[in-house]
């Protein structure tokens, strides 16, 4: 993977392009992926893994100001902990950390420990948050899996996108609002690659979402058109970019 010069341009990116494409699968887990992303992005960050390691059970005994942080970064530790981002407009309380599983809690605790000025450090949340996100959201790990909890989607009748820009690949949109259950699917080179975006899942109202590689299997990444090449890149924050409201900053956009 050819890293970004910069891990921030990914949040204007965002603003203009959906998410799913082709894919490599790694198996679903709540530990590092055995395919490590790049160090030039915060989920392949190593060193991150460590500052998590060392500051994972400091002690937080004071709500933690936010208001200096950047709207972004503040809505994506919402999503984390599965608040809407208003409710962390000033500041994020020690007992908000209990929301979530003890792997994703220990992150997001050295995430506030590691804290500048600005009161959390975003790459650490980024880290923490492509590290357990499968396993603290409880995804389906595979396509039959998934089949066994909602049924035959793909019985739906489809929206066919002859050539999907963001994918640079034929694409077909499964619709199922009554399940709050959307699917797309992606022809590869190597098959046929889906991302599954549920709207109805979560106490905050944004989505979960997954990828699946063409093994039918799980994944932690998507690849992405970014300028005349794909990338490929962290889910789900990636995808997350594409699929927020710019003016609420809520992840709940299902069609971007």
């Amino acid at each position: 993977m050819k890293a970004p010069s910069t891990t921030r341009w990914l949040g204007l990116w965002g603003m203009a392009w959906g998410c799913a494409g082709p894919t490599v699968a790694t198996a679903p887990t709540c530990e590092a992926p055995a395919q490590a992303f790049d160090a030039g992005l915060p989920e392949g960050d190593a060193a991150l893994a460590e500052v998590i390691e060392a500051l994972g059970d400091a002690p937080l005994t004071e709500p933690v100001s936010l208001v200096e942080v950047p709207p972004l970064d503040r809505a994506l530790l919402a999503y984390a902990l599965e608040l809407p981002p208003e409710a962390l407009e000033e500041r994020v309380h020690p007992d908000d950390l209990g929301r979530v599983g003890e792997g994703l809690q220990r992150g997001l605790r050295a995430a506030l420990a590691a804290r500048d000025d600005a009161g959390v450090d975003a790459e650490l949340v980024r880290h923490a948050l492509h590290q357990h996100y499968r396993c603290e959201r409880a995804l389906p790990t595979t396509l039959d899996e998934l089949a066994q909890q909602v049924g035959a989607w793909w019985e739906v009748t489809p929206v066919k996108v002859d050539m999907s820009v963001p994918k640079q690949a034929p694409r077909r949109l499964y619709d199922l609002p009554e399940q709050g259950l959307h699917v797309a699917v992606s022809e590869g080179d190597d098959g046929e690659e889906v991302e599954v975006v549920w709207s109805t899942r979560r106490d905050d109202g944004a989505i979960d979402l997954a990828t699946y590689g063409p093994d039918g299997r799980l994944t932690d990444r998507a690849a992405l058109r970014f300028g005349s090449d794909l990338e490929t890149l962290p889910a789900p924050y990636a995808c997350l970019l594409c699929h927020r409201d710019l003016q609420t900053l809520r992840f709940d956009v299902v069609h971007p």
